[in-house]
């Protein structure tokens, strides 16, 4: 697995729970969030979220909530339909 790297992510943290990354900024660039993919949390306790972005490129990003931190996990893959 890759070395995960901090990013600055804009999230929308819902009363509820939930967690929705918007766009994060990686090397210097902003790239909006187009769609979500499937989310889980490891055993850590961190959630872990596959994003996607223009054009077709799909991401992982993880955040950590004991440290209130977000690390880019994978980058970019690019989706195919299978």
């Amino acid at each position: 697995m890759p070395q995960p790297t901090p990013v600055d992510v804009e999230a929308r943290f819902w009363s509820d729970g939930r967690i929705e990354p918007l766009a994060f900024r990686w090397r210097g660039r902003r790239h909006a969030i187009s769609g979500h993919g499937r989310q889980w949390r490891d055993l850590r306790g961190y959630y872990h979220f596959l994003v996607m972005t223009p054009p077709d490129q799909i991401w992982e990003l993880a955040f950590d909530p004991t440290t209130v931190r977000w690390y880019l996990v994978r980058h970019p893959l690019r989706a195919q339909i299978v």
